[in-house]
């Protein structure tokens, strides 16, 4: 079976800022807010420790203490658990209609607070409560690549959460066709299933990986010139 160490060394680590976040700022003749994004380091927004997730992870959802999940759940149902959760209680609001811009990336608390947000919202939320509630992080990545419903619609840009079961990953998604099952045994490998396409790159708190030859896509994503 595959192991941490093969997963971990499968794809090039290479440090990203992609310019997912905006600030509010003055312009130059008047008090009108104007938006200017900026370059954030992709794994800050997975939250590893963080009480506010945390509450309600134990209060909504499981109404049991994290470090008593393992005793009423097994690792199947926390999955199900978090990634329905997610699905019953975020709305899907475009960046556009939430934010009035091309990309905006909330952070877990922001998600929980506003009750919307689009694929990667959704996606940072259920890899933060999937590490907070005792999934090994190496197993927990947010991956970004290209989407396509049918063979013939055009291709588009999707974030979601996928999780190692060994020898391959699943997709843990909570707004793109997403399969739901009890077990993590049934359900189908990332790998074969038709609408995901090509990978761009993934992360999670401690480490990015590109997924091609380079690690630019589209101008947002950078390579930083320092190690990993």
């Amino acid at each position: 079976m595959k192991d941490e160490k093969f997963w971990h060394e499968k794809h090039p680590l290479l440090p990203m800022a992609y310019s997912g976040r905006v600030l509010g700022v003055r312009t130059m003749f008047g008090f009108k807010m104007k938006q200017k994004p900026y370059d954030v380091d992709v794994r800050t927004f997975i939250h590893p420790v963080d009480v506010v997730v945390e509450e309600i992870m134990e209060h909504d959802i499981f109404r049991t203490p994290l470090p008593f999940l393992r005793e009423k759940y097994s690792e199947s149902m926390i999955i199900k658990k978090i990634q329905t959760w997610v699905m019953a209680s975020i709305t899907y609001v475009s960046d556009k209609k939430s934010w009035d811009c091309r990309d905006a990336w909330q952070y877990p608390e922001e998600t929980l607070l506003l009750r919307i947000g689009d694929c990667e919202d959704g996606a940072i939320l259920i890899a933060t409560m999937l590490i907070l509630a005792g999934i090994a992080p190496w197993r927990v990545r947010v991956t970004a690549g290209h989407v396509q419903a049918s063979p013939t619609a055009p291709q588009g840009g999707h974030a979601y959460v996928t999780v190692c079961r060994g020898d391959d990953w699943v997709a843990i998604d909570w707004c793109y066709f997403p399969e739901v099952k009890d077990m993590l045994t049934d359900r189908t490998p990332v790998k074969s299933v038709k609408f995901y396409k090509g990978v761009w790159f993934s992360f999670n708190h401690l480490y990015s990986w590109t997924h091609r030859d380079t690690g630019i896509f589209a101008g947002r994503v950078q390579q930083y010139n320092r190690a990993a």
